[in-house]
């Protein structure tokens, strides 16, 4: 019954440290005599392979350090191929499919929303996405942003009374868009993507004039943002920067929340 309790106490070892198990049963088969040392062992006639080769007679593999004696059998090798150990780390450490992700950025101002940007005062680009990864490469986002910015200007128009006067300006731009992120490149804390975004922006537009009248005009416009590059750092927490060309502004960064399973990964 003891040596039945050692092989079982074995095997759970052998699953907390697979790599340890495995070396130290390729390398030690052998005569499995009385350690009095050690805190179980099991000892018995046996004939067959170890990894390291054929064992006949008296074996004994065993976890060295580990204080546990196991009967011979069989091991396994650890994987030797760098490329499989990639790829076994990016599809442990890169749980992206299902996963959602809010984040929160601000940006420079760009001039697809601002025209002549260098004479007017601006406000910060600020935007809040929602992602939802699909796949392990893609994701789909819904993303809303908002932008002012504020100025003076003379009038060439057509009324009589307004023209050729100085007024101050307010602008205020709402956008809502969609479209696609396609994550590059995905692994431990890293992440490198680029992406796609279609939509309309609302325009609201205050004119205050010298002489104490005020105009109100708004509208809608077709509006698009492509991040070039996206770079994000972190696990459930993480922060972010985009350089691109949009609504966005050219460059904007924030952080970033994604929803990922809790697991834990050794080493990590």
């Amino acid at each position: 019954m003891k040596s039945a309790l050692c092989v079982l106490l074995s095997a759970f070892m052998a699953t907390l440290y697979p790599l340890h198990a495995s070396a130290s049963l390729a390398g030690h088969g052998g005569h499995g005599g009385g350690h009095g040392g050690h805190g179980c062992h099991a000892s018995g006639h046996s004939s067959g392979h170890s990894s390291g080769g054929h064992a006949s007679g008296h074996s004994s593999g065993h976890f060295s350090g580990h204080g546990v004696h196991s009967s011979g059998g069989t091991g396994y090798a650890p994987t030797t191929n760098p490329w499989q150990a990639f790829k076994e780390e990016r599809r442990l450490e890169a749980p992206l499919k299902g996963v959602p992700e809010i984040n929160g950025s601000i940006g420079t101002p760009t001039p697809i929303i601002v025209p002549d940007m260098s004479l007017r005062m601006t406000s910060p680009v600020l935007f809040g996405t929602f992602r939802y990864h699909f796949s392990k490469a893609w994701a789909i986002d819904l993303t809303a942003g908002t932008q002012t910015y504020w100025g003076k200007d003379t009038c060439f128009c057509s009324t009589p009374n307004e023209n050729g006067q100085v007024f101050d300006y307010k602008v205020t731009a709402y956008s809502l868009q969609t479209g696609v992120t396609w994550i590059a490149y995905s692994l431990r804390k890293w992440q490198i993507y680029t992406s796609l975004l279609f939509g309309a922006t609302y325009f609201t537009e205050a004119d205050d004039y010298a002489d104490g009248t005020r105009s109100w005009i708004d509208g809608y416009r077709f509006s698009v943002q492509y991040t070039l590059v996206g770079l994000r750092y972190g696990r459930d927490l993480g922060v972010f920067g985009e350089w691109g060309v949009g609504t966005k502004g050219l460059f904007n960064g924030g952080l970033s929340w994604q929803m990922q399973p809790h697991k834990h990964i050794h080493g990590v």
